[in-house]
């Protein structure tokens, strides 16, 4: 990570305060810290297939897991 999670804690709300917007790209969902989750307006969202990762993106609160779990999997490769 560019950013340990400390610093994203800290930074995060600040930002979005000032009207920001912050955007984060991973693959990896499980390495980002849970206020990254909480804090989410929008979430943009490929077919992801590791359990884990599903679970780390179910916890954002912008739907309910079912439909997050169901997207996840069954998108798309491409």
């Amino acid at each position: 990570m560019y950013m340990e999670p400390r610093v994203i804690d800290e930074l995060l709300p600040l930002i979005r305060h000032f009207g920001m917007n912050v955007f984060f790209i991973t693959n990896t969902p499980g390495a980002l810290p849970d206020s990254v989750f909480r804090l989410m307006d929008n979430l943009v969202m490929t077919r992801i297939l590791n359990k884990r990762d599903i679970d780390q993106v179910k916890n954002c609160g912008l739907t309910d897991s079912d439909t997050i779990e169901g997207f996840a999997s069954n998108l798309r490769e491409h």
